[in-house]
């Protein structure tokens, strides 16, 4: 599979009936067991309750996370890291439940470059640097031009590299590449603002020039398909009309990878529900939408 950019619909159905905070009578966690095979690896967890009723109610964000070793850290809504190797484990708790989840984390201290065609394409199309609207028309943008949706990851590493005298891409001063400076309005860009230096999108890009700009070595593993859970249709009910995605990317070695946090996400029906950069999902008002990962 060339490209990258995948649409998988997600239906959810944005019902505000009243939930009323109801006694949770099962905690499922997914994935139930985390694992972290690169230094760069992470994952976030989705982290579901089932009250007495049978309803689902997302508990992420609501959830308290203790880790059972110093070496695993988790953030506040869920993504789970480490900078160790080892077998570890990780209890989370929500509405008088607990799970007990394991934790395998290995190649820590191995190099782990940013992956051109499922990194660095993921975050400018996450921008809309490549949309038909912007420097994936036909034509490009103000003499840039980017294949639509990442379609031609080798023209685009090659405009991004050779082309604007060499001044996209500065692998001798990273934070004065174009890549970065216009679309930081740090030089003008009719673009408008589309980065912030604590953007993930910005991270990516500042570091893969960093390491020199280069393509995906021969051998990389290929990206084959995304998957997104949770899969199935989902009611939010007041007043928990919210609910976290997890995409994980597979390759065509076997492994999968969190990509939540680089994918891109769009919605039916922007009055019903939307979804942020993160794929927080949530609802507006009563109705029915798709989202597309």
């Amino acid at each position: 599979m060339k490209n990258l950019f995948l649409i998988i619909p997600l239906i959810l159905i944005s019902a505000f009936t009243h939930w009323a905070n109801a006694e949770i009578r099962t905690l499922y966690v997914f994935p139930e067991r985390v694992e972290l095979r690169s230094a760069r690896s992470r994952m976030q967890l989705v982290v579901t309750g089932i009250d007495q009723e049978g309803n689902a109610v997302d508990l992420t964000r609501q959830a308290s996370y203790q880790p059972h070793d110093s070496a695993v850290q988790i953030a506040p809504h869920g993504i789970v890291t480490t900078d160790a190797d080892g077998h570890f484990s990780l209890e989370v708790s929500s509405g008088g439940q607990s799970v007990t989840l394991e934790v395998i984390s290995e190649g820590q201290t191995d190099l782990d470059p940013i992956r051109f065609r499922s990194e660095t394409a993921a975050v400018l199309t996450k921008q809309g640097c490549n949309a038909g609207s912007c420097h994936g028309s036909p034509r490009g943008k103000g003499g840039f031009s980017l294949s639509l949706f990442a379609f031609d990851p080798e023209l685009d590493k090659k405009n991004l590299v050779r082309s604007g005298f060499n001044r996209r891409t500065n692998i001798y001063e990273p934070e004065q590449s174009l890549i970065l400076r216009k679309p930081l309005l740090q030089v003008p860009h009719v673009g408008g603002k589309k980065l912030r230096p604590t953007d993930v999108a910005y991270e990516t890009l500042y570091n893969w020039i960093l390491e020199g700009a280069r393509d995906d070595p021969d051998g990389t593993p290929e990206c084959i398909g995304i998957e997104v859970h949770p899969n199935t249709e989902q009611i939010l009910r007041a007043p928990a009309i919210q609910q976290q995605l997890l995409v994980l990317a597979h390759f065509s070695d076997g492994t999968r990878r969190d990509v939540t946090h680089i994918a891109t996400y769009d919605t039916s029906g922007k009055e019903v529900v939307d979804a942020d950069v993160n794929g927080l999902v949530r609802g507006k008002e009563r109705g029915q939408a798709a989202i597309t990962v």
